[in-house]
């Protein structure tokens, strides 16, 4: 009799988890004061990790533009999504007319990518800040300076902390910046986790490596 794996319910999805799912909204908060411009991450960080960790047996659907990069019969990339772009409009001056906020990559673990996501319809999976091609700046405007939750994505294999260092910038509707105007940054700070199997072989590897050297102890 075969063993139970555990993912009776595993399904096919056609939406990614949410933030929420993820652990929570984390904001970054963007506010003007008079021609001061600040960033500010909320505490917190977030764990990327692969589908098979966010929702272990379930798979994505092959139509869904993420498919071939975050399926994990694919590249099995792992993502995060928490961080949020939001303006803090409690404790900010309105932008000046015609404005927009430039958001730009200004360093960050190698390999770590962004994407502009959305699970409504019609699907968006489109890379952003420097990932597949695109700018290395984003105009915030394009989403009307709506809170916006990028996927921060990191390929199969890496393990460890991952951070992202993004630069906000006040431009014209040409895209050049205003004078006066400061730049201002903010720090993403990642942890990134493996495959549960990985982890698995891991934990075996060094359980077995215990046994043995309790074993050559008691022999010599």
């Amino acid at each position: 009799m075969l063993a139970p794996t555990g993912f009776a319910d595993a399904a096919i999805l056609t939406m990614l988890p949410s933030p929420m799912t993820q652990g929570g909204m984390i904001h970054i908060n963007f506010s003007l004061d008079g021609f001061t411009l600040a960033a500010v991450p909320e505490a917190g960080t977030p764990v990327i990790q692969p589908l098979s960790a966010w929702k272990p047996g379930d798979s994505l659907d092959a139509a869904s533009p993420w498919f071939s990069t975050l399926d994990p019969a694919q590249g099995a990339a792992s993502f995060n999504s928490q961080f949020g772009f939001v303006i803090d409009a409690g404790n900010s001056d309105p932008l000046p007319v015609d404005s927009k906020v430039l958001i730009s990559w200004v360093s960050g673990t190698t390999g770590l990518e962004a994407y502009r996501w959305k699970n409504t319809d019609p699907q968006v999976f489109e890379g952003i800040l420097g990932t597949a091609g695109s700018s290395v700046g984003w105009d915030w405007s394009s989403v009307s300076h709506g809170m916006m939750h990028p996927l921060f994505v990191m390929p199969a294999g890496y393990t460890g902390p991952a951070s992202a260092t993004l630069a906000f910038t006040l431009a014209d509707s040409s895209n050049v910046p205003l004078s006066g105007y400061n730049t201002a940054q903010a720090t993403l700070n990642f942890t990134v986790v493996p495959e549960p199997s990985v982890l698995g072989i891991s934990a075996g590897a060094l359980l077995l490596l215990g046994r043995r050297r309790r074993s050559n102890a008691r022999m010599s």
